[in-house]
């Protein structure tokens, strides 16, 4: 009787050991997969974030050389960009403090 109940006890955990072997094969096949597929995708974007990159440096206006020139129009185009700089950030802003009006309601 004894032999049995052992045998059963064998097979029973044998075909359990198979059953889950076999969903972790299935499973590891699909991981093996989607990780080709999915460096593929890597791959296209950053193709594409390369391609944006050179298109965007290519749109930007060439660097000037400005050793040994005159620095005073340099100078006037820093002090004239900070002025401009400084208006923009004290100018009125009433849509701002009508929102903070809100929250604070």
């Amino acid at each position: 009787m004894w032999f049995w109940i052992w045998t059963a006890l064998t097979l029973g955990a044998l075909a359990a050991g198979f059953l889950a072997w076999r969903q972790v094969w299935r499973h590891g096949k699909g991981l093996v997969r989607e990780l080709g597929t999915s460096g593929d995708r890597i791959g296209d974007v950053v193709d594409e974030a390369t391609a944006r990159t050179d298109a965007r440096l290519d749109a930007l206006a060439p660097i000037e050389v400005t050793v040994g020139l005159d620095p005073s129009p340099l100078r006037r185009a820093i002090d004239d960009r900070r002025a401009r700089t400084r208006a923009h950030r004290a100018r009125p802003r009433p849509e701002v403090w009508e929102r903070w009006a809100q929250v604070w309601r």
